[in-house]
């Protein structure tokens, strides 16, 4: 893999941190991103973390200002945010998926 530099949204939470550790493991730079301290206490030392709320655009451009900065450009975005278990796909509409957007939901997935 070409890329250096990867950041991994919802970094804290299962899927995230599987992926910052295998990116990681690939010899990637990872940023792992989630809204608490305590979700990134897990990951291994190698990856960086960084407590923002990846959802706000705001905060997501001051993010990636910040990681161009400290770490390098960005090769990779993973985002694992609103991640869910496949059982729960078929389950889940836009009401249910309270951070979903409605107004960019494609109506054929529920």
């Amino acid at each position: 893999m070409s890329a250096t530099v990867a950041i991994v949204a919802g970094g804290g939470g299962p899927l995230g941190h599987a992926t910052a550790v295998a990116l990681a493991a690939d010899g990637l730079t990872v940023v792992a991103v989630d809204r608490t301290e305590h979700a990134l206490g897990d990951l291994p030392e190698d990856i960086r973390r960084e407590v923002a709320d990846a959802t706000d655009p705001a905060e997501a451009a001051r993010l990636i200002d910040w990681i161009a900065g400290a770490v390098g450009p960005p090769d990779v975005l993973v985002n694992t945010i609103v991640a869910f278990r496949p059982e729960d796909v078929l389950a889940t509409t836009p009401r249910r998926c309270g951070s979903c957007s409605t107004s960019t939901w494609d109506p054929r997935c529920g």
